[in-house]
């Protein structure tokens, strides 16, 4: 069987066409990763100026956050937060942060802005003058952004008839990387019983609804910040759901550290900005798997294995395991790949280190496997369904073009992923790791991607009885 199975690599690889496909898209995955993996940190605005006056780039602002926050490691308590405010208070005092700029506001407001402020806070400009004001503004943004640092000139209107003005403070060109520097914040993990849900808030429909969709609805209640959803995905939240999800936030790690090797990584693997990379992964595997099958009639080898008592059965189990192989490798060498560029720029360090962006209810390392898990599931799910095809139509260019079509499809629907998640192609849009993608199973809490592969899983199993029934005929004529 292992030598069947080599015999399968070899052909597959000796195809000077499968080759080149192969170096091309890895080349281009490799090229999406650099330029991504530091683009989080690019200054899309002015520039990224350091506390000690330096000009960084994207890549020196991720080494130089990293080896900050790694110098500041530490586990969360009150004295860890007390510690790292009076950090940012120092460095606020040090450049007179909290000082106003005259020059520019002068610049962006006029000579009296701080009347205009005053007026702002008590509604005392009429309509006139906010007009007056505003087309001001207008005219200031307008005019080079680089002239006032990281901020627009801006106004904002409030409901009671008051204003308040987008303000320029001294050395404001180092508040960018200060708020890098000391973000995300870790205030609730040094007192995480204040900030369960409340399972009351939702049993009472304790919500609003979304500023700007009726249909929509914005729910916070202790750690969870659910915006934009509706009803009915917050119904989901029955009182097990939120049991659990106390539970593992409670349960989760104090400790700060760097995350910046961490969410580089995870956003390499899982990221939307990285699905075009994961797409052409999939498509590699349809033009491989095309010809596992087919190859055998072109050669018109099929007829001698039909003529083999055991032969036929033993290359289709060979064949599968072969699919399997490559969807593995492939996958394998896709994460090799973005964790040695990801290294490269910084260090990795504690897995087990919570991220703020889901609520500090999921480590890196479980968002991390859960991205390669989408990715594995994918290709495999690829694999089967193009192999299958290929085993029926014994055909590469029909097989390829059927696989294509299913893949693509939901990309012509104008509804996706929706009711399509479970196509491969789909799949890597999808099954993202966070609260509302779990469902109890025997009380215990799975998430869509297990279901997903689970439900993979099972199709495979039953298209490749179906092709073993088929291809385990015996032939002599």
């Amino acid at each position: 069987m292992i030598k069947l199975i080599q015999f399968e690599l070899k052909k597959i690889f000796k195809s000077k066409f499968n080759l080149l496909l192969l170096i091309l898209i890895f080349g281009t995955c490799f090229y999406m990763i650099r330029e991504q993996s530091s683009r989080h940190y690019y200054p899309f605005e002015g520039e990224n100026i350091s506390l000690e006056g330096e000009t960084l780039s994207d890549i020196e602002t991720m080494r130089y956050l990293d080896e900050f926050k790694h110098l500041h490691a530490g586990n969360v308590d009150e004295n860890y937060l007390k510690g790292m405010q009076d950090l940012y208070n120092s460095y606020i005092e040090k450049f007179q942060m909290n000082e106003l700029d005259d020059e520019l506001m002068k610049k962006a407001y006029g000579d009296n802005y701080l009347e205009i402020i005053e007026a702002g806070m008590n509604g005392s400009m009429s309509e006139s003058e906010i007009e007056e004001l505003r087309q001001k503004i207008y005219d200031a943004q307008d005019s080079s952004e680089f002239q006032y640092g990281v901020n627009w000139p801006n106004i904002y209107y409030n409901e009671d008839g008051t204003f308040s003005l987008n303000l320029f403070y001294k050395n404001q060109d180092k508040s960018r990387i200060l708020s890098m520097l000391f973000s995300p914040s870790y205030e609730m993990l040094a007192n995480k019983e204040e900030h369960l849900i409340n399972y009351n808030d939702i049993k009472n429909k304790n919500y609003e609804m979304h500023e700007y969709d009726s249909s929509r609805i914005d729910f916070h209640s202790g750690f969870l910040r659910a915006e934009y959803i509706t009803e009915d995905e917050l119904a989901l939240l029955n009182e097990d759901y939120v049991n659990w999800l106390n539970h593992k936030f409670l349960s989760n790690s104090t400790y700060a550290d760097s995350e910046v090797g961490l969410e580089t990584l995870n956003r390499m693997i899982g990221d939307s900005s990285m699905v075009l990379s994961r797409l052409l992964l999939i498509l590699l595997i349809v033009v491989l798997c095309a010809d596992v099958f087919s190859i055998e009639r072109s050669n018109y080898v099929d007829q001698l294995l039909a003529c083999s008592q055991k032969g036929n059965r033993q290359v289709y189990v060979a064949k599968w395991i072969t699919m399997l192989i490559l969807s593995i490798l492939i996958c394998i060498e896709y994460v090799i790949m973005a964790v040695g560029y990801v290294r490269y720029l910084v260090p990795i360090r504690n897995w087990n280190l919570v991220s703020e962006s889901q609520f500090f209810l999921f480590t890196y390392k479980e968002l991390i496997l859960n991205n390669i898990g989408v990715l594995l599931t994918a290709l495999l799910a690829t694999a089967s369904m193009t192999g299958f095809l290929s085993c029926v139509t014994k055909n590469r260019f029909a097989s390829a073009i059927v696989s294509l079509c299913i893949l693509l499809f939901p990309f012509f629907t104008g509804n996706w992923p929706g009711p399509y998640k479970n196509i491969p192609s789909m799949i890597v849009y999808g099954t993202d790791l966070w609260w509302g993608e779990f469902k109890s199973i025997g009380g215990v809490m799975a998430s869509s991607l297990i279901l997903t592969a689970s439900l993979w899983l099972i199709i495979s199993l039953v298209i490749f009885v179906i092709g073993y029934i088929k291809e385990r005929r015996h032939v002599v004529s």
